[in-house]
């Protein structure tokens, strides 16, 4: 179930490094995400006892993605505009929503504030067998595959990676491309919030700080390269499952939470260097 959350983070990442970018807000955006339907939720239980707590949920949905939407277009605009690094304008980002999720909740969880239907996204099992979660992480899959190898959209993203200046001659809107990536895993970072906020029946300000890191190394196992133009929905996928296993199994197995860091430091460099030789052996 974890991991399906954090899969739907990774799959936005396959896109904007495909594009040949970064982003490393993600996590400030999931903790932000699920912030926003409790606060809204909380306000409303507490002042609006006319007004249904499931409209105040989905009030709270709907500012979160549209917010996240924002932000993936401030990211695309900064970065294409002036050329702005995407690794500072994300970082920078990533620190402005911390602190907004922070100030938003005074600093300390908000528990119980959410609709029954909401914390079954998170908790609940469709059949009592299969996590709502890793249904709502293959339907997101199936679509992003869909988008990248049978859309136009989806292939002006690889040759925006591949090649940005022979895109833009070719005739391709540069920074359309951009704003899809980036907006897109803005999104499912938003969507991770709001599923994490359910399964836990909390929101919290430091929600997903640490997640944007296995996210790319999701991706990156997968088989997406760094420096853009080459990767697939499919190779993350199968990156998901990989770390998943991974974090699980040393959880269960009560590996010291420093060891573990050490681990996944090591899986992810360790894919960096495999991504660098294939690359060589390509050329």
């Amino acid at each position: 179930r974890s991991g399906a959350i954090k899969g739907l983070i990774a799959l936005g990442v396959t896109m904007v490094l495909i594009c040949g970018k970064i982003d490393l807000s993600t996590g400030s955006q999931v903790g932000l995400s699920g912030m926003f339907v409790a606060v809204i939720c909380k306000y409303v239980s507490a002042n609006l006892p006319n007004v249904s707590l499931s409209l105040a949920c989905v009030t709270g949905i709907a500012v979160g993605i549209v917010f996240a939407m924002l932000i993936g277009l401030l990211h695309a605009f900064l970065q294409n505009k002036y050329d702005l690094p995407p690794f500072i304008v994300t970082l920078a980002t990533q620190y402005l929503m911390f602190g907004m999720a922070a100030i938003l909740c005074n600093n300390y969880p908000i528990p119980n504030a959410f609709p029954n239907w909401y914390v079954q996204v998170g908790m609940g099992r469709l059949f009592g067998v299969v996590p709502y979660p890793v249904l709502i992480f293959l339907f997101f899959a199936i679509i992003c595959y869909f988008i990248m190898e049978h859309t136009t959209i989806g292939r002006s993203v690889y040759a925006v990676g591949g090649n940005q200046e022979a895109a833009r001659l070719s005739g391709i809107n540069v920074f359309k491309a951009k704003a899809f990536a980036f907006m897109s895993v803005q999104v499912f970072a938003a969507l991770a919030g709001f599923i994490n906020s359910a399964q836990v029946n909390q929101a919290d300000w430091t929600y997903g700080k640490e997640w944007p890191t296995d996210c790319i190394s999701m991706a990156i196992i997968g088989g997406t390269s760094m420096a853009g133009g080459s990767g697939t929905i499919y190779g993350t996928v199968i990156g998901v499952v990989l770390i998943s296993v991974l974090i699980n199994g040393m959880t269960i197995l009560n590996w010291n939470i420093y060891l573990q860091y050490i681990v996944r430091g090591a899986v992810l460099l360790g894919s960096l260097l495999l991504m660098t030789y294939r690359d060589k052996y390509r050329d």
